[in-house]
């Protein structure tokens, strides 16, 4: 009995970092798909400078999850518009079927984020989302995400 216990804790905790760490899967259409992004810009007052990043291009791209399961993960490309490193930006994402209704929503989720002993994306760079490093959309849409739209909500200079 305890260790069928401790399998299931396992299974748990297992699952749920990966959700964590962006890793969930969707029962959704593998197609590469049109997505649409809202270029919005957020700058934050800091002591130090004025902290700030504008989207360039977000995406939905195919992913095919271990288990099987296809699904979208979406990217967010951004830039540093401010004077200050930024080492992480939060964003509110949504994501909508062919009929523009809401099918995801991840209100302030992290899309970039490093530790504070690194260097961040210095003023002026650009950050491109690596390849299976995207938000992954989760397996009970019911209904395919045809577009994306990102929108900053913080940009900070502390990382973790």
């Amino acid at each position: 009995m305890n260790i069928l216990r401790s399998a299931a804790v396992a299974s748990f905790f297992a699952v749920g970092f990966a959700m964590v760490l962006g890793c969930g899967e969707v029962n959704s259409s593998n197609k590469k798909v049109k997505a649409t992004g809202n270029s919005s810009a957020r700058k934050v007052k800091s002591s130090r400078g004025t902290l700030s990043a504008e989207i360039i291009r977000s995406r939905l791209e195919p992913f095919q999850a271990a288990t099987g399961f296809k699904t979208h993960e979406v990217h967010v490309d951004w830039k540093n518009t401010g004077k200050r490193p930024v080492r992480a930006i939060y964003a509110d994402i949504k994501a909508f079927d062919v009929e523009n209704k809401v099918v995801y929503s991840a209100p302030a989720y992290c899309i970039y984020a490093t530790s504070s002993d690194e260097p961040g994306v210095a003023s002026g760079a650009t950050h491109v989302s690596p390849k299976g490093m995207g938000h992954k959309l989760p397996q009970h849409l019911g209904r395919p995400a045809a577009r994306v739209t990102v929108v900053i909500t913080k940009v900070d200079e502390k990382g973790y």
